[in-house]
């Protein structure tokens, strides 16, 4: 017999003539696909935003921030003899740690930026270097950035973000030379950033200010311009990157060793490596998954004893009919052709239903939540694989079944 023959028959004899009986073996199938297809979206997502976290901080960064300390504890570090994070323990840490390539200071400070009456929303100063957008990629869309003579000569010159550009001078107005207030001391624009794409991810430790609404300064001038409090650190944090990244463990290590000692064992700053966190965050994301597939692979047996069930069902309600044809000349191995046809396309209307269901699934999660979803063509196709292994493992059995079917006994049942 013919595959197109067997397939017509399977599809018309078999499926066409038990509509309610296929569409329940149907959505058993379909929902073990959904689960797979709304899986590996969600996951894969959840990968790619915390990769987008990890590139805004830069792939080679390690962070070393002030713990901001207060009362009590804030006093007991100082009287170790550490005064928090200083311009010097950056200056330590790159002369020190072999693997670092850069060391960029930042004071972070609130304050207000005027332009005339006019006040800009959310503005965030950040005194820093000029190394500070070299590990970022970040290009400035009009003028300069800071430069190292800015530093060091402690120039009033500051660095606008987008938006705050957006919020002083209009949509299509020009800042580069003008002067703003920024706190109670005059600084001029000499450069605005470019619009940046920032990355809200599900790694909470890795979120970032938004730094369109940052004005960047010299961090000299930061310092001088905003005298910070008493026993109050210089420095919010330090920015370093490294030479190579498998060398990340072993740098904040050293890193660790160094400030510690420069801090006299105070426990007044942290070290953190990105990338470490992102490992974390992903091998959640792995336990996630596994759940979230073994949900998937129990639907996918449902379906598939579903499968068996209404295959079995049909062999029985069907001896006749399966003697008739071994009488007349159809094989064995026609009748297990049919039967398992039969079975993969019932798991394959499932798969591709699944398919629909579930991409309908993670674009309704997405909508809802905020959250990025991407299906990748590899799993699209790994589902309909597994859904069309499901109906060929399922169907076996029945096919098998009615082959073994006597035609002389199967003729004479009624």
């Amino acid at each position: 017999m013919r595959w197109n023959d067997i397939l017509s028959t399977a599809l018309v004899d078999g499926l066409a003539r038990h509509r309610l009986r296929t569409l329940l073996s149907v959505l058993g199938v379909m929902f073990g696909v959904a689960a797979v297809i709304a899986m590996s979206g969600i996951g894969a997502g959840a990968k790619e935003e915390a990769l987008d976290q990890i590139r805004q901080l830069g792939i080679n960064n390690i962070r070393v921030s002030d713990a901001a300390l207060e009362g009590e504890k804030l006093l007991e570090a100082r009287r170790q003899g550490s005064w928090g994070l200083s311009i010097d323990d950056a200056k330590a840490l790159k002369e020190i740690v072999p693997t670092v390539v850069s060391s960029v200071p930042v004071r972070t400070v609130e304050a207000s930026v005027t332009r005339g009456q006019a006040e800009a929303a959310h503005a965030r100063v950040v005194g820093t270097t000029d190394e500070f957008i070299v590990p970022m990629d970040w290009p400035v869309a009009a003028g300069r950035f800071l430069e190292a003579a800015d530093v060091t000569n402690v120039n009033k010159v500051c660095v606008l973000g987008e938006a705050v550009r957006r919020d002083l001078f209009g949509e299509e107005g020009k800042a580069v030379g003008e002067v703003i207030s920024v706190g109670f001391s005059p600084y001029v624009i000499v450069g605005v950033m470019s619009p940046r794409h920032m990355v809200e991810g599900k790694v909470k430790a890795l979120s970032v200010a938004d730094s369109n609404y940052d004005v960047y300064v010299p961090v000299t001038a930061a310092i001088y311009t905003f005298a910070h409090e008493r026993y109050v650190s210089e420095l919010t944090e330090i920015s370093l990157t490294i030479d190579d990244e498998d060398l990340l463990r072993e740098s904040a290590a050293a890193i660790h060793r160094v400030v510690s000692l420069r801090h006299r064992e105070a426990d007044d700053f942290s070290v953190m490596v990105p990338q470490e966190l992102l490992e974390q965050a992903q091998a959640t994301q792995r336990v996630f998954n596994m759940v979230m597939g073994a949900i998937a692979g129990i639907s996918l047996l449902v379906g598939g004893i579903g499968i068996m069930n209404i295959m079995l069902a049909g062999v029985s309600e069907r001896t006749r009919e399966i003697g008739i044809r071994r009488a007349v000349g159809a094989s064995r191995k026609d009748i297990l052709l049919h039967f398992v046809t039969e079975a993969v396309c019932v798991s394959a209307l499932g798969g591709l239903l699944g398919l629909a269901v579930g991409w309908a699934l993670v674009k309704a999660i997405a909508l809802y939540t905020g959250w990025r979803v991407l299906i990748a063509p590899g799993f699209v196709l790994l589902a309909l694989c597994v859904s069309g292994a499901v109906g060929l493992t399922f169907g076996i059995f029945p096919a098998w079944q009615a082959a073994r079917i006597d035609p002389a006994e199967a003729v004479r049942r009624e």
